[in-house]
Order: structure tokens, then C-alpha cells, then sequence
């Protein structure tokens, strides 16, 4: 995974944050601390989320940017389709 392709998702959900606080770069420095071998594009998602959910403190944009990241990587990893994603839902088995 690439530093610009991570910083390019999370610039993408920037639209209509204050830029003076959301920095697109620092946030993906920041995220990129918490990497480790093997690491999903599922799980960077998750990590960027959680980064800028504890950098809330310093902005409420960085809340609003977590929450932009959780449903995009929801959305990136169920069916277009509302009727496959309940079927699947229905069938998952926990493994545990």
C-alpha cells in the first residue's frame, strides 16, 4: 500500500472540513505508525478511522472524517445489493 493512495482516500472524504485542522498528510503519517506485515486495505481503513477519531480532541472535523471512513470502508467491503448483503448477513456463521 502506498502513502499517496492513503492519503488520496482520505482527501477524498474531506470535502467541507476545515483544512486549517485536516491534514490529508499528517493523517496518513500518523496511520502509518500503526502498520504492520499483511496489513488489509480493510484494516488501514479501520486504523485511519480510529486515528482521527482520537485526534477529535483537537477538532470536531476529525470525528466527522472518522465517521466518513468507517461507512466508506463498510460500504467498500458489502454487496450493492441490499438483498445479497441481508442473505449474507442471515448465513454468516462465527468461526469461534
Amino acid at each position: 500500500v502506498k502513502f499517496d493512495n492513503i492519503t488520496k482516500r482520505i482527501q477524498a472524504l474531506c470535502d467541507g472540513l476545515d483544512s486549517d485542522f485536516i491534514d490529508p498528510v499528517r493523517i496518513t503519517m500518523k496511520v502509518l505508525d500503526g502498520f504492520h506485515s499483511g496489513i488489509t486495505t480493510a484494516q488501514i481503513d479501520e486504523l485511519a478511522a480510529e486515528t482521527c477519531a482520537y485526534m477529535s480532541q483537537k477538532h470536531p472535523d476529525f470525528s466527522i472524517l472518522a465517521a466518513r471512513i468507517a461507512v466508506s470502508n463498510l460500504h467498500k467491503n458489502t454487496s450493492d445489493s441490499f438483498a445479497e448483503t441481508c442473505r449474507a448477513l442471515h448465513e454468516y456463521r462465527d468461526k469461534q
